[in-house]
């Protein structure tokens, strides 16, 4: 096995992006070492055979490629106690010949926990959190740096703004930037606002915006972008999980706001949340009661289930009444 390889890793956090990339750069490394064939086997620590399942996997090696790669999905495992642990740890200290073992863990493991610290002496730990901040500019920029580019300000911005620090989806919308603009060493936000337009990304700017104007009680205005959303195909449901989620966060802003009298971007650090939609609603906060705002929530309830189970009238119709009826 090449040196820069080891037999055991363990890739955790709450950016499964990112361990996925990882991941594939341990493959890339195998490939490197000369290995031009690698068997995938996947196992799950919920399974009914999973020690079995592991232990067979990495005591056997492949009879049809010449290298192994066992991928461990893990849901207990690292993350606490667990009644395999003492014959893991076991696996630990053995010269495993052409197999790599990778455990996956989609949150942070206990690091208090004799498995963790066992690992520690003999395999590798990667811990990946989503880049916020300057980390998700920096993350944004080295993407399309990655295809000779670069790219200005004003689209990090926008980008972070559209999708926050959602790392697949801002990878896909990056790489169709750059495909569009091949000839181009620098990509701007001109350049690149339309291509978002086009396949429908801005809906989520314009469903902001709607309920934006919703809560200021521009109803009018509010309508208007509502029907103009369902014209080009948008779904009712999403549309009332979008005013869901606007009011969810104005609840916990004017919480964090009036009792910690904290300022937005604060509670967008506190609530993990992107500082732009926590300072809209921010504004918001002394404009309504949080008896008002539980009564939304209520009758937002009311409107998918009757969407869900087909009463009271088409879903389009439920939304726009709910939206002439209610606002702060």
């Amino acid at each position: 096995m090449a040196e820069s390889l080891n037999s055991f890793y363990l890739l955790a956090g709450e950016e499964s992006y990112l361990i996925r990339e990882k991941l594939n750069n341990i493959e890339e490394e195998i490939k490197k070492a000369g290995i031009e064939e690698i068997h995938r086997e996947r196992i799950d620590d919920q399974a009914e055979n999973f020690l079995q399942n592991l232990i067979q996997a990495v005591q056997t090696i492949s009879l049809m490629t010449e290298y192994k790669l066992v991928i461990v999905e893990c849901e207990e495992l690292f993350a606490s106690k667990n009644k395999y642990d003492r014959k893991i740890i076991d696996l630990f200290s053995k010269d495993l010949e052409k197999i790599t073992v990778v455990f996956l863990l989609n949150s942070s493991p206990d690091k208090r926990i004799k498995i963790y610290k066992e690992f520690k002496k003999y395999g590798k730990f990667f811990e990946f959190k989503r880049p916020k901040y300057r980390d998700l500019d920096n993350w944004i920029r080295k993407k399309f740096k990655e295809s000779s580019k670069t790219v200005d300000n004003r689209l990090v911005k926008y980008l972070e703004y559209l999708f926050d620090n959602r790392l697949e989806a801002l990878d896909k919308e990056i790489e169709k930037i750059i495909t569009l603009n091949y000839e181009k060493d620098k990509i701007g936000l001109k350049d690149s606002y339309q291509i978002l337009s086009r396949d429908g990304l801005m809906a989520e700017n314009i469903i902001f915006n709607m309920i934006d104007n919703w809560m200021a009680g521009k109803k009018n205005e509010a309508l208007k972008e509502y029907r103009e959303l369902i014209k080009d195909g948008q779904s009712p449901i999403y549309i009332l999980i979008m005013i869901h989620r606007q009011l969810e966060l104005l609840i916990k802003t004017k919480e964090l706001k009036e009792k910690k009298r904290l300022n937005h971007k604060k509670i967008a650090k506190e609530i993990n949340e992107h500082p732009y939609p926590v300072k809209k609603v921010y504004q918001q906060c002394g404009k309504v009661s949080f008896l008002k705002l539980e009564l939304f929530m209520e009758k937002l309830w009311e409107v998918n289930y009757n969407i869900v189970t087909g009463q009271g009238g088409k879903p389009e119709e439920l939304v726009e009444e709910f939206l002439l009826k209610f606002n702060p």
